[in-house]
């Protein structure tokens, strides 16, 4: 089963570059995220169903594909992601991969379906502050964008300084 979620997150993230040229990041996560839930609610609706765990497994694969990906692009979206920033996007991601896993231990030993109980609903609160960063973002977006284009203007050629320039060589000549 590992290998199936593993497979199918490899094939999702694989079909999602081409689709990536075509589609936003906002309608790559919202299907990702649609995805996972509906792959968890079919395990608690056929929890007794070998057969659904594999597909339901095969489809929370695809799902989480290209989840994290979509989001960073998301972000960059309506902020200027620096390295600083990122790299707190990444530690809070790692965080949850670290956390998540340890509180699911000791609920799974617990009771077995717990762990469907917790993608259900991290995908959940996913989903909720998905639709409260484009909410927010619906009235930030255009003001960001404003001062990215005024950081990126270009200066005038008279502005420039060339500095010392090597002399030319014969090769440079020829072209």
């Amino acid at each position: 089963m590992t290998a199936l979620y593993w497979g199918a997150l490899t094939l999702g993230r694989i079909a999602t570059i081409p689709a990536s040229i075509y589609l936003s990041s906002r309608v790559l996560l919202s299907g990702n995220l649609i995805g996972c839930i509906i792959s968890c609610v079919l395990w608690l609706i056929f929890e007794d169903s070998v057969a659904m765990l594999w597909i339901g497994c095969f489809m929370y694969g695809l799902a989480m594909s290209s989840t994290f990906p979509s989001a960073i692009h998301l972000a960059e979206n309506y902020m200027s992601l620096t390295g600083r920033l990122a790299s707190l996007l990444v530690f809070g991601a790692s965080s949850g991969e670290m956390v998540i896993p340890l509180v699911t231990s000791f609920l799974f030993a617990r009771a077995p379906l717990s762990l469907m109980w917790i993608l259900l609903t991290t995908s959940v609160l996913g989903t909720g502050i998905f639709i409260g960063i484009l909410w927010v973002g619906k009235f930030t977006k255009k003001k960001i964008r404003v001062e990215k284009m005024q950081d990126e203007e270009m200066p005038e050629m008279s502005d420039v300084d060339l500095g010392d320039e090597p002399p030319l060589t014969k090769l440079d000549e020829e072209f």
